[in-house]
């Protein structure tokens, strides 16, 4: 028989409202959007690649885990990576596609340290003046992932944003 599983979001602002704000930040302007829906914006100040970084912990240890995140980076001219996983070491476990010019559902994995600490990065394009915009991020246990459509990050399909429910592998 098939039950279901409950996927949680362990990104502590999956709205973006603002309510937590970004541990460090590296020579960026970001802000929060609302409209049409939130959005967290990052534009380099300096021509080189910047970032706004969430410091995560209690996170449970050695757990593979995907961060996703809706971005839009239409205006872009230059390939960059969007997002990154650190360590508490700052050491890279993980590190999004390159990207340039496009709208859609950016994705990187790792797996969690021992400590149970990582390091999330949005990152700018380096070009002074483009901006790159996230949305409706997900940071779930890699099993229980799913995208609709390609675009959305499932836990934002409806009921309470950061939850869905999913079938349970049979026994």
């Amino acid at each position: 028989m098939s039950g279901l599983m409950l996927a949680h979001n362990w990104f502590p602002d999956p709205y973006l409202t603002g309510t937590v704000k970004p541990s460090a930040v590296s020579n960026v302007e970001w802000a929060y959007w609302d409209s049409p829906y939130p959005m967290l914006n990052v534009r380099s100040l300096d021509g080189d690649y910047r970032y706004a970084e969430y410091r995560l912990t209690g996170l449970p240890s050695w757990i593979p885990v995907r961060f996703s995140a809706f971005m839009d980076a239409s205006e872009t001219t230059v390939d960059f990576n969007p997002l990154m996983f650190l360590n508490s070491q700052y050491a890279v476990l993980g590190r999004g596609e390159k990207v340039s010019g496009v709208t859609r559902t950016v994705t990187v994995d790792a797996t969690v340290p021992s400590d149970g600490v990582l390091y999330l990065r949005f990152y700018s394009t380096k070009n002074t003046g483009e901006q790159a915009t996230y949305s409706r991020v997900m940071l779930t246990e890699a099993s229980t992932y799913a995208e609709v459509d390609g675009i959305v990050p499932a836990a934002a399909s409806g009921g309470v944003f950061g939850y869905r429910l999913m079938p349970s592998p049979r026994v």
